[in-house]
């Protein structure tokens, strides 16, 4: 790819999106904060592509007996529940739970707690 723009968004042949642009002093880009070395600093990122792989699957809650149900499509089978506290990226971890599968669906059952917790689908 030729950078041909200051900030530049495109998408190579596995429809994965690239990324670029530059900064100056001190940045955080995910879970990287990178220092300048100059004036202005060149980054690229990559950021996988959930097209090949189908529709990103949709993450369905009920409540039954004061705890929260979980489930989504076997066919995400690709997928990891994570959980958080806050959306902050670098406070996601895998969850624990025990996974079932209920017909077309993996299950798992959570506790209610009394904070914030945030839930979601991440293709590794």
């Amino acid at each position: 790819m030729r950078l041909i723009h200051d900030n530049c968004i495109a998408a190579d042949p596995a429809d994965n999106a690239i990324l670029t642009g530059y900064f100056t002093g001190t940045s955080t880009l995910g879970n990287a904060t990178p220092t300048r070395a100059g004036g202005e600093d060149l980054f690229v990122m990559r950021f996988n592509s959930f097209i090949s792989s189908g529709p990103t699957p949709t993450l369905t809650f009920s409540v039954s007996a004061g705890r929260l149900v979980v489930s989504w499509p076997v066919t995400a089978s690709a997928f990891i529940l994570q959980t958080a506290t806050s959306l902050s990226l670098q406070n996601w971890v895998d969850a624990t739970n025990t996974l079932s599968i209920v017909g077309n669906n993996f299950v798992t059952t959570n506790t209610l707690g009394s904070g914030p917790a945030f839930l979601r689908l991440r293709r590794p």
